[in-house]
């Protein structure tokens, strides 16, 4: 059985982007939520410390958490201001009183996916290939 060159090609072509997206599927999972230490406690607002930490933002939401009950969950907020290596939010839902030995946890922001590298670095690979490909 004699095979063409462009048909290997075109197999290739076929093949190779499915085993490239297993593999980047497999390793690509959410990050895990960013836990903070709860510096202070109001009313109805809770401040809690940043460290060296500059992605959260005004209006993200996140959770409060108790660690020592296996992260139950205490409190939903959403962050009003950020300053300097500390943020405040105010508490929208809770279901038991927020204390400093709680956690907050807030999931980070994914870059959209025209801004991720490996975007375009494969839209310049799959359009070379596929122009190689033509031309044969």
């Amino acid at each position: 059985m004699v095979v063409s060159w462009r048909r290997h090609g075109v197999l290739a072509m076929v093949v190779a982007p499915l085993i490239l997206m297993t593999t980047v599927a497999s390793g690509a999972q959410q990050p895990p939520a960013a836990r903070f230490q709860v510096a202070g406690v109001g009313d109805s607002t809770f401040t809690f410390l940043l460290g060296k930490i500059s992605w959260v933002r005004e209006g993200q939401r996140g959770l409060a958490v108790d660690p020592r009950r296996n992260d139950g969950l205490v409190a939903r907020f959403m962050v009003l201001r950020v300053t300097e290596g500390e943020a405040t939010a105010l508490v929208t839902g809770k279901t038991m009183e927020l204390s400093r030995e709680h956690v907050a946890l807030i999931e980070p922001r994914l870059e959209p996916w025209y801004r991720q590298r490996f975007f375009w670095i494969g839209l310049l690979v799959g359009s070379s290939a596929g122009a190689f490909a033509a031309s044969r």
